[in-house]
């Protein structure tokens, strides 16, 4: 089930609930918003960077709600859910404080499925769109990561030995400065 169909069915049982508390006759207050609308894989490859038109927020839900929803899916290994919320809430908030953090959990979903190459494009989009942003170390690091997977050992030593001395008092660099001895050895 899509994310936008699991919003939808919550929040109808949500405004059930508000009515039901209701004095007889009377309609909750509904934010007005665009509806929910699902888009298929077919559209999706048909439609260019430029084209790609954010997926629609659910009328009343937060931002914070979309992206505790995905990283819940996240954490319960529902990963294509956690990948299509956090998708949906850097398309519609890319310059909130939480942008970076989506981007990064898109990547570790990739990660988590063994789709090193989706994860490195993650990470890539993450160290180029948000270079202050706190998750860039831990991208820098998945990224390494994700090319030893890959068997691109001189890559990952590269992007390793960046990562150390880009930001050498990060825990990531440290864990970067043992995955260089493991690979140097």
């Amino acid at each position: 089930m899509l994310l936008n169909d699991q919003l939808s069915k919550y929040f109808e049982g949500v405004m059930d609930l508000q009515r039901s508390a209701l004095p007889s006759g009377e309609q909750p207050e509904q934010k007005k918003g665009p509806p929910l609308q699902a888009v298929s894989s077919e559209k999706k490859a048909e439609t260019t960077p430029e084209e790609k038109v954010p997926a629609a927020m659910p009328a009343g839900v937060s931002p914070q709600e979309v992206y505790n929803m995905a990283r819940t899916d996240y954490l319960r290994g529902n990963f294509k859910l956690a990948i299509e919320g956090f998708q949906m809430y850097w398309e519609n908030f890319p310059a909130s404080p939480l942008a970076d953090d989506a981007l990064y959990w898109i990547g570790e979903c990739f990660f988590s499925q063994k789709q090193y190459g989706n994860a490195i494009d993650q990470f890539n989009e993450l160290i180029l769109s948000y270079p202050q942003g706190d998750k860039v170390p831990a991208a820098y690091l998945k990224k390494g990561l994700s090319l030893v997977e890959l068997g691109k050992k001189e890559e990952a030593i590269v992007v390793f030995k960046l990562l150390i001395t880009k930001f050498p008092l990060e825990e990531d660099a440290k864990i970067a400065q043992q995955k260089l001895k493991d690979l140097e050895a």
